[in-house]
């Protein structure tokens, strides 16, 4: 079972261990693979350095009528007091092969068009009183297994006391239904965060934000900070911008979003203190079949893009240091930066001389360059005091500056 960390910024497991929390996006693997596909997947993600996989129990794709690969719906007569137990039978064989892999689920009751169809399918067919019956019977269903999260919302906001009813009745039913206390968060609409809607619900154990595939998010953060600011509770980018998708959803511009671009979110959130990330693909989410100019690969081939391969590079910086003693921090003039009990993390994310008073909090450091993208650390030799300027080795790599104390 995983549990906030006493210092409230991280998830740990029982024994207290940091659970650096590393997520695949696969919102809509339940309505869209087979058993056999569902294993090849979590194989492939598990080898690449995945923890987590996101999934939501209810497709944004006509998930209320468009049934699964075993031909089930969720729903009997679409009534969501009447779950179809054969349907969610499928989310219980994902959470056993994910457990037999060392991995967690962070698994949504719902997509959020079935509570405020704002865009897409809907229909919308929650209340207070059936989404806290739903909740309830789910927590007993998938609240038996202890690798899972809760992730409610679903991609859209909270805009009345109706919608604010509905999750707090979903929330309070997942808990009177669950055997055991899953942590629970909630996945917010596109640049956004779950404290602008759920800031004081005891409920809420770490919020999300979403960061989102357009312009803005260049500032995933500042959302962090902002979000972290807000409430005394960790905090997660929880869809950040997706690989290979069109920049701001727009192909006119005539660019999809690089590794590089989803390296620099991912690093700065980390250095931001965010308790961990999680990364999409264009064709892996929704699980996409064949190529057109909207997707240009398919999910199988997607599974092997150049960012997923580098996600395990950030489980080995996260092992040089304690990442549990990680604050944000001013340490350097310039930078995103962090200070942990012995070690100072500086992220330029782009080349530029790097100035920091390393008096300020050791007496005497020695200096590590950390290559993001393919996880190579370069040691310097000489120690560093006072007021020091640090320049990247190559202008063209993407570097997180490691300043050990001595």
């Amino acid at each position: 079972m995983l549990k906030i960390s006493a210092n409230g910024r991280y998830i740990v497991n029982e024994a207290g261990k940091l659970f650096p929390y590393l997520a695949d996006t696969a919102w809509t693997l339940l309505q869209r693979l087979s058993r056999g596909e569902i294993v090849e997947y979590l194989s492939i993600r598990s080898a690449q350095g995945f923890n987590t996989v996101q999934v939501s129990a209810i497709s944004e794709f006509d998930g209320l009528r468009r049934p699964n690969r075993e031909g089930e719906l969720p729903f009997l007569d679409g009534d969501p007091c009447r779950p179809n137990e054969p349907y969610f039978e499928l989310a219980a064989f994902l959470l056993q092969e994910a457990a037999r892999r060392g991995m967690t689920v962070t698994l949504l009751p719902t997509w959020g068009d079935k509570f405020n169809r704002k865009w897409g399918i809907g229909p919308e067919v929650f209340t207070p009183e059936n989404a806290f019956a739903y909740g309830q019977w789910l927590g007993a269903f998938a609240g038996r297994f202890d690798n899972l999260i809760w992730m409610l919302g679903g991609d859209r906001p909270i805009e009345n006391e109706r919608h604010r009813s509905v999750i707090d009745a979903m929330a309070a039913g997942i808990r009177r239904g669950e055997g055991k206390r899953h942590l629970m968060t909630y996945h917010p609409c596109g640049e956004a965060s779950s404290v602008d809607y759920l800031r004081g619900r005891v409920y809420i154990d770490f919020h999300s934000i979403q960061s989102g595939h357009a312009f803005g998010g260049w500032n995933s953060h500042r959302m962090v900070a902002r979000t972290l600011e807000a409430e005394n509770k960790p905090c997660l980018d929880a869809e950040c911008f997706y690989e290979d998708f069109p920049a701001d959803f727009c192909r006119d511009w005539g660019y999809r979003w690089t590794a590089a671009d989803l390296r620099r979110r991912m690093y700065s959130n980390l250095v931001s203190g965010a308790l961990g990330h999680t990364y999409g693909h264009q064709s892996v989410w929704c699980f996409q079949t064949e190529r057109n100019e909207e997707y240009p690969y398919r999910w199988k081939e997607a599974l092997h893009r150049p960012m997923a391969l580098q996600v395990k590079h950030v489980n080995k910086l996260i092992s040089f240091i304690d990442l549990l003693s990680l604050r944000p921090s001013s340490a350097s003039a310039n930078c995103l930066s962090a200070v942990g009990d012995d070690y100072l993390l500086i992220y330029p994310t782009r080349h530029r001389r790097i100035f920091v008073d390393v008096e300020r909090h050791f007496s005497c450091v020695r200096a590590q360059w950390y290559d993001t993208s393919c996880g190579v650390t370069l040691e310097a030799r000489e120690d560093y005091r006072g007021k020091c300027v640090f320049m990247p080795p190559n202008k063209n790599g993407d570097y997180i500056l490691l300043l050990r104390a001595k």
